[in-house]
């Protein structure tokens, strides 16, 4: 059993789904604040005892008729409790406790003053924090995944700038087709820049001419500038 003092107003967290609060002190009597999700079932201790003997006596005993069976007057338990904004409060003293499902027990084990000893039993797997130290956690998690994304970005930057995108590798020469009968050596040197510029070919030796009626690709060198060549 772990214990944990609260006064007024302040709570405990179990797992991630249920916070208890105190809601009141008045003399030997605590009034207890539950929240929880729909499907975790929320019993004062003799509650659940008697729901739990019913069920084994309706086990030993399956033929038993309804008219027979005396129901539990679970209603009763809850005369002083009420349901507000989501929140189950129940009317607690020394020594009793509330059940949380079938796993964690919530007791009253001192009341002093405006001061209330809270001992919680539950699963090893399951964690239980003071509320102000469960949204610290919940802070540094918060702070650390920003950290790591900005971290990430970072890399990504920084892998950007070492290693910038590089031009598309052309797959082996690109193969312009010319008429030799359309076009003077001067027209066919500046087909063959513009063409350089279009693609962002910056070496001769990735372009060549494939002049029609030849049977041999002519690589750019073979046309000059001064009207050389084809």
């Amino acid at each position: 059993m772990l214990v944990l003092s609260r006064t007024r107003d302040e709570s405990i967290v179990i797992g991630d789904d249920v916070e208890v609060t105190i809601e009141d002190v008045r003399g030997h009597k605590v009034r207890v604040g539950i929240t929880a999700p729909k499907h975790i079932p929320v019993h004062r201790r003799e509650v659940y005892d008697a729901i739990q003997r019913e069920k084994k006596e309706l086990k030993k005993s399956p033929q038993k008729s309804a008219a027979d069976q005396k129901p539990i007057d679970f209603q009763s338990h809850y005369l002083h409790s009420k349901k507000r904004l989501g929140m189950l409060v129940i009317s607690r003293q020394r020594d009793e406790s509330i059940m949380l499902g079938d796993d964690v027990e919530v007791f009253i084990v001192d009341i002093r003053g405006d001061k209330v000893r809270l001992g919680v039993t539950l699963p090893k797997n399951v964690s239980l924090h003071r509320r102000e130290i469960y949204d610290s956690i919940l802070r540094e998690k918060a702070l650390t995944k920003e950290a790591e994304e900005e971290q990430q970005r970072r890399k990504k930057v920084r892998k950007h700038k070492e290693q910038p995108d590089e031009e598309p590798d052309i797959a082996g020469p690109l193969q312009v087709y010319i008429d030799s009968d359309a076009y003077t050596p001067e027209e066919k040197g500046i087909l063959l820049s513009l063409i350089s510029e279009l693609y962002s070919i910056q070496s001769h030796d990735r372009l060549v001419i494939d002049n029609m009626g030849m049977a041999e690709p002519v690589p750019v060198e073979a046309i000059s500038p001064d009207g050389g060549g084809l």
